[in-house]
């Protein structure tokens, strides 16, 4: 049995392409690759990757903050709506 799915195997990684990547990389390495470095002065691509990633942790910890007051509220609303209103004003307007 599993000698059979050792063949099959096998086969369908044959069947695959070495590396789908390499086509474009030659191609990029040929049309231009060595303006890349002038391209990454005018727009510095290290500096956006790294505010796009503080943004989005503070995005991040924006909605967790959300969703923690969410359930807070709602576990607070589930334990008061036990305790009677008699219970907190402590009996006042009883004679």
């Amino acid at each position: 049995m599993w000698k059979i799915i050792e063949v099959v195997i096998i086969a369908i990684y044959s069947i695959l392409p070495d590396d789908p990547f390499v086509p474009i990389l030659e191609s990029i390495q040929v049309s231009g690759m060595e303006y890349l470095s002038f391209m990454n002065w005018f727009l510095p691509f290290d500096i956006c990757s790294t505010m796009m990633l503080a943004w989005l942790n503070c995005i991040l910890v924006y909605y967790a903050f959300v969703l923690v007051k969410k359930l807070a509220y709602i576990v607070i609303k589930e334990i008061f709506s036990k305790i009677s209103l008699t219970a907190l004003a402590g009996g006042i307007g009883k004679v």
